[in-house]
């Protein structure tokens, strides 16, 4: 799938072209078929998709308005399904805990609304929060709904949220996705069935994408 996108660098970060909601929902597609085709069962994890206006019923709540990639990526799952079979090594999906976005409005307004330290510096007004992990990936609501967004991952280390000084950048959802899925297709990230498990092999990720703090 990686061969249709082209890497690029921008002032505010790493992209990829195309990006954007609608090639977004194409590599999505793309991503789930190649995760399958390496066997793991990734649909059955994953909860069914919301309509557009449920999505934007949700983002109300917190006087937000989603950015269309958001839109696309909670369209395609929202969130995974709890199954006692679940995979036993970890997340259905590798590099991301992804959640529903009723949870993720849930957090957004318990961060908003904390005075607690690591809130401070794991939330800030207009990023919204697409992961379980604290340490978590959050894509800007403030531009243009129909551009793609820049998209941040906070850490301990001063990286906070919404900072301009925020290394840990990428503008578009689909630059992760293309990340994801080059680790998948160059081997750095195995599936192992017998452990029901995704195997990240870090020494094996291309440089780039861990300096932009985008894999772990």
């Amino acid at each position: 799938m990686t061969g249709h996108s082209e890497h690029a660098r921008t002032n505010q970060g790493p992209t990829v072209s195309p990006s954007g909601a609608d090639a977004l929902r194409d590599m999505l597609s793309d991503y789930e078929a190649l995760l399958e085709s390496k066997g793991a069962r990734v649909r059955r994890y994953l909860a069914h998709g919301v309509d557009r206006q449920h999505i934007e019923r949700e983002f109300e709540k917190i006087s937000l308005v989603p950015n269309e990639e958001l839109v696309t990526w909670f369209e395609w799952a929202n969130g995974t399904v709890q199954s006692s079979d679940m995979p036993a090594g970890g997340p259905i999906l590798p590099f991301i805990v992804n959640v529903s976005v009723e949870v993720a409005v849930d957090r957004y307004k318990q961060f908003r609304d904390s005075d607690d330290e690591f809130a401070m510096w794991a939330w800030s007004e207009g990023w919204f929060g697409i992961e379980e992990s604290g340490y978590s990936l959050n894509v800007s609501c403030l531009g243009p709904s129909d551009q793609p967004p820049l998209v941040q991952n906070a850490d301990p280390e001063g990286h906070e949220v919404g900072s301009e000084h925020n290394e840990y950048q990428v503008v578009s959802l689909c630059t992760l996705v293309t990340y994801w899925a080059e680790a998948v297709e160059n081997g750095a990230c195995l599936w192992l069935p017998e452990r029901r498990a995704w195997d990240i092999q870090f020494s094996s990720l291309p440089r780039e994408y861990v300096a932009v703090g985008m894999l772990p």
